[in-house]
């Protein structure tokens, strides 16, 4: 069984299924979990869209295919637990930048002004959480045995995937606070945010996207 079988990342990253592979990331990314969780929970699908936007053109598919080349050492991990141990920031940085390009520095001001963190501990995150991804992809690649096109098809799924994550996270129970799940996640009725119009899961993720159109 390979390592992302059945395993949806928002689901890794927000359910509490996986509370060591969680702690790793935010530990590694010097935050508590319930700042990273917030910050995962926007930042996910923000890297996941760009690459799904990258990948429409055959030079960002080409390039793409070629880094998930160099991340198949997913293979060589045990558990989701020893893989998120050996998350490298450094390799983030770098996909980070690839992605992201010239609106990264914008795309991570606006999500740090919106859930009243700093902008080096948005990045923090960040770091730590593409690499994940790219893994998670090249898993996938290799599952499938996916060509290009198959890539391309799997990407886009992907960005699926998780807004359907995000929508069945705000179909949950109420939390102790009123709000959905998600909002909790967000920390929407704490007066942290000093653009609090942008609060809600949906106000906040379009603002993001806007940023990547």
């Amino acid at each position: 069984m390979a390592l992302f079988d059945n395993v949806n990342l928002m689901e890794l990253l927000l359910s509490g299924s996986q509370v060591q592979s969680n702690k790793n990331l935010a530990d590694k990314a010097g935050l508590d979990m319930a700042d990273f969780g917030r910050i995962a929970a926007v930042g996910l699908p923000a890297i996941l869209s760009a690459i799904n936007k990258n990948n429409q053109s055959d030079r960002g598919l080409e390039s793409f295919d070629q880094a998930l080349n160099k991340h198949e050492d997913v293979k060589q991990y045990d558990s989701l637990d020893q893989l998120t141990q050996n998350v490298d920031p450094q390799d983030g940085d770098k996909i980070l930048g690839h992605v992201f390009a010239d609106k990264q520095t914008n795309i991570i001001d606006r999500i740090a002004d919106t859930l009243g963190l700093t902008p080096e501990a948005v990045k923090r995150a960040l770091i730590v959480i593409a690499p994940l991804v790219l893994k998670y992809l090249a898993d996938r690649k290799d599952t499938k045995q996916l060509d290009r096109d198959g890539i391309q098809k799997e990407t886009k799924n992907s960005v699926e995937e998780i807004n359907s994550s995000l929508r069945n996270y705000q179909k949950k129970a109420p939390s102790n606070e009123g709000g959905s799940i998600l909002d909790s996640i967000f920390g929407q009725n704490q007066a942290q945010s000093s653009n609090t119009q942008q609060n809600s899961n949906g106000g906040l993720l379009d603002n993001i996207l806007d940023l990547l159109k």
